[in-house]
């Protein structure tokens, strides 16, 4: 048996922890594998917590077979993420130094606790459900998203890029600031493969109020901000196979140094795309916005959303090592 991406820990696996384990496994199968364990696990004939199998029933994710587990050295180390679900206490991070675990390799998830405000009994332990179900979705994401992109980067419709960025969290402003390499993702759109063609290099974010969006490569090793205002953009989507004709590609590069500015030509805000409020780069000059959703603390999806063009343009971010 192949070790688990993933292992949800709580004390005895009785309770969280084979909660967590239900809820990937019924609502988030695809893309990894996942299991559960405790740190001091219950005799190996109790059964799991009642009123979790309950909860977990309401919502069809059945608690997976299995006698409460302990701590297992090898799978712990293969783990892509640990997870300790609830407050740790003494004992427990004792337990996983005693399996060979640092604290630093652990996530922990201190769910609610509705008893606090007087909830107990079914309605308490829906509320921890659904505050784990919510930490599982967001896990699932972070750890699949990656790979998930490169098989859209293959050749993908723009209805799967809409679906997979609609699985994806927002970007906040501070999380834009940088220098990102760019590179579209291919859907048929008439800019697949244009920008590149012309030697985009991406964009640069130094503030809010100050963006760089077309850098362009200018010779092997330096770089240009282009103009927007001065690319007729309109013009080269509809040449349609034209535009990528060499000599179209080479005059253009001479005129680089014409349509550079030192000056900002775009705007960061925060607006509101597909019911999600999210980081988007407002262009100064042109009926644009770029509107990002954030794949990994490196990746960034873009959907340029152009005023008069039919579809959105999907394109892909990539920090670079400043």
């Amino acid at each position: 048996m192949s070790q688990p991406d993933v292992v949800f820990l709580c004390r005895s696996n009785r309770g969280k922890s084979r909660m967590a384990q239900a809820l990937a496994a019924a609502q988030h199968a695809d893309g990894w594998t996942v299991s559960s364990a405790g740190t001091h696990p219950a005799p190996p004939d109790d059964p799991p917590n009642a009123q979790s199998v309950e909860a977990l029933a309401e919502v069809n994710a059945p608690v997976i077979a299995q006698r409460p587990r302990g701590l297992d050295p090898d799978e712990l180390g293969a783990a892509e993420r640990v997870v300790l679900i609830g407050s740790p206490s003494e004992d427990q991070w004792a337990a996983l130094a005693g399996a060979g675990l640092e604290e630093s390799a652990v996530t922990v998830w201190e769910t609610i606790e509705p008893s606090h405000d007087g909830i107990e009994g079914l309605e308490r332990m829906r509320l921890i459900r659904d505050d784990i179900a919510e930490r599982v979705a967001a896990l699932h994401v972070e750890l699949t998203a990656p790979a998930r992109l490169r098989d859209l980067e293959a050749g993908a419709t723009l209805a799967d890029v809409h679906t997979f960025a609609d699985t994806l969290p927002a970007v906040r402003i501070e999380q834009m600031l940088g220098t990102w390499r760019g590179s579209g993702l291919p859907t048929g759109h008439p800019l697949d493969g244009l920008l590149e063609a012309y030697g985009w290099y991406g964009k640069r974010f130094e503030s809010a109020d100050v963006v760089h969006p077309l850098l362009f490569e200018k010779g092997e090793e330096s770089l240009v901000s282009i103009n927007p205002r001065l690319v007729p953009l309109a013009l080269v989507t509809r040449l349609g196979d034209v535009a990528q004709h060499p000599a179209l590609i080479a005059l253009a590069g001479r005129l680089k140094p014409l349509l550079g500015t030192r000056r900002p030509t775009a705007r960061l805000r925060m607006t509101t795309h597909r019911g999600l409020s999210t980081a988007t780069m407002c262009y100064d000059a042109l009926p644009i916005h770029d509107v990002f959703r954030r794949v990994d603390d490196h990746t960034l999806l873009g959907l340029m959303d152009w005023r008069g063009s039919d579809d959105e343009f999907p394109f892909v971010l990539r920090r670079v090592d400043d």
